[in-house]
């Protein structure tokens, strides 16, 4: 069993970074050049197979523990492009606000920098630096082309982390962290996906554990084998991890953590809150092969 507990270090706080400033995770293809590196560098045991959706990692067809990580999509598309050359995006997204720089995905493969103008007639307007729309076009930027906020992180007291997208990145970071933490040393069965067009099938040995923010917004799943239930129950007790329940779904539980400003265009969230929810799926992978 692996002994060593898995801690925030200066390193993970830079993976991290590079996850929430590289908005290409969304553009045409399904993962960022930050996962192409770290899958190539563990490619003797991340056997990949890729579709429009979903990429599977399955070493083995009988599995202890499955984890599951959804990839969620923070870029809006362009709506509207005026006669001169702003662009207009839906007003409705909470993260986006007037003088925040954005990044534009053109059909050429190029990020272009803008900035939001204040709202007139509740529209959010993309300044770009043109003087009209064929310039737009020039560029290669088109309706339904995607736009993203630039990103950064910030850590406060040392305690806490501080961007934009914490909550759609952290899936990804969780998984990237338990590749690098196990190395070469364990198979970790995983699905990430953007959407899944099939019900997954709850065989009857199965438990489903939802990974929640805020008892609200979902980022990951896993699938345990029932015996290991009263196992992971007491260790989210003695972790002080909240564990509950949902009487309507069998086989079903959830754990949650807390996100301060959840939705907001500054998320908030303890290192520590992380260091447990990786600590935990590490101790899953770890206590189910066992």
């Amino acid at each position: 069993m692996v002994s060593k507990r898995y801690i925030l270090n200066t390193n993970s706080e830079f993976v991290f970074y590079k996850l929430l400033s590289n908005s290409s995770f969304y553009n045409k293809n399904l993962l960022s050049d930050i996962w192409r590196i770290y899958s190539h560098n563990y490619n003797n045991k991340l056997l990949v197979k890729k579709t429009k959706h979903i990429i599977v990692n399955k070493q083995h067809n009988i599995f202890n523990a499955l984890l599951f990580i959804q990839l969620i999509n923070n870029l809006l598309p362009i709506q509207y492009i005026s006669e001169r050359g702003f662009l207009y995006i839906d007003p409705r997204n909470k993260s986006f606000l007037p003088y925040h720089k954005v990044n534009i995905y053109s059909s050429k493969g190029r990020i272009l920098p803008g900035l939001i103008r204040p709202k007139t007639n509740e529209t959010l307007q993309i300044d770009i630096g043109v003087e009209n729309r064929h310039e737009v076009y020039a560029l290669g930027i088109n309706y339904n082309a995607l736009i993203g906020l630039q990103d950064s992180l910030s850590i406060i007291n040392n305690k806490y982390l501080v961007s934009h997208h914490i909550s759609s990145q952290i899936g990804i970071f969780m998984l990237i962290e338990i590749i690098s933490y196990f190395k070469s040393h364990k198979h970790i069965n995983f699905i990430l996906y953007k959407n899944l067009t099939h019900k997954i099938l709850m065989l009857n040995k199965k438990i489903q554990i939802i990974i929640l923010l805020n008892r609200s917004q979902q980022v990951g799943m896993m699938l345990i084998n029932k015996y290991h239930l009263e196992s992971t129950l007491l260790y989210c007790y003695q972790h002080n991890i909240i564990c509950y329940i949902n009487h309507l779904k069998i086989n079903t539980y959830f754990i949650t953590f807390n996100v301060k400003y959840l939705n907001t265009p500054n998320e908030m969230i303890k290192k520590q809150d992380i260091e447990n929810l990786i600590q935990f799926v590490i101790w899953i992978f770890t206590r189910c092969d066992n």
